[in-house]
């Protein structure tokens, strides 16, 4: 599927409407949906325990505790790409304490080219974290089908003194005799 083509929900944290408004124009809802608007750290964790945002927008008016927590807590969350805006003389501090976290930051007032480019990076960032994951998963359900198969050998093992050649080859009979996938023809000797 062309990254054109795949809508993103957002998740925007400001108490400035300006900078809501300018943000919006940007985000248009064909690409991204859908679109939410909240002003405090706590108003945020309640929208994200609804839904896990792909990109998350925070405008700081400065840096505090519970925003800067906010934005590496949501950063940790599975494939969502945090942007927090500061003010220029927080940058740097507010920068050393969230980008190891994967939290990108831009110090404030920021162009409305800046501001699209910031969100291609949020996407592609979106985009990377979203495949680890599907790889992840990928990786640790062959991790569980390979376990499986190792119990059923096990199990044939004990059952007939079988060799573990033996079993393997009684599995891969039993999955082609029956139509099943070697999964499925482990869970049936387990089940015996």
């Amino acid at each position: 599927m062309n990254l054109e083509e795949r809508t993103y929900s957002v998740l925007i944290i400001s108490q400035s409407e300006t900078f809501v408004h300018s943000l919006s124009s940007l985000l248009l809802p064909a690409r991204f949906h859908p679109q939410q608007v909240v002003t405090s750290a706590g108003a945020a964790r309640r929208a994200f325990s609804e839904l896990a945002y792909d990109l998350v927008v925070i405008n700081a008016r400065f840096p505090d505790d519970p925003i800067l927590h906010l934005a590496k807590d949501l950063s940790l969350a599975s494939g969502t790409a945090v942007l927090l805006l500061v003010p220029a003389e927080f940058l740097q501090e507010t920068k050393a304490e969230v980008q190891s976290h994967g939290v990108f930051t831009l110090d404030k007032p920021v162009s409305r080219h800046l501001m699209e480019v910031a969100l291609s990076w949020l996407i592609a960032a979106h985009e990377r974290l979203r495949r680890a994951e599907t790889r992840s998963l990928s990786l640790e359900d062959r991790m569980q089908k390979i376990r499986l198969i190792n119990r059923a050998k096990w199990a044939l093992i004990d059952r007939y003194g079988w060799t573990e050649s033996q079993a393997h080859h009684h599995l891969e009979k039993l999955a082609m005799d029956k139509g099943l996938t070697k999964r499925e023809a482990a869970e049936a000797v387990l089940e015996e």
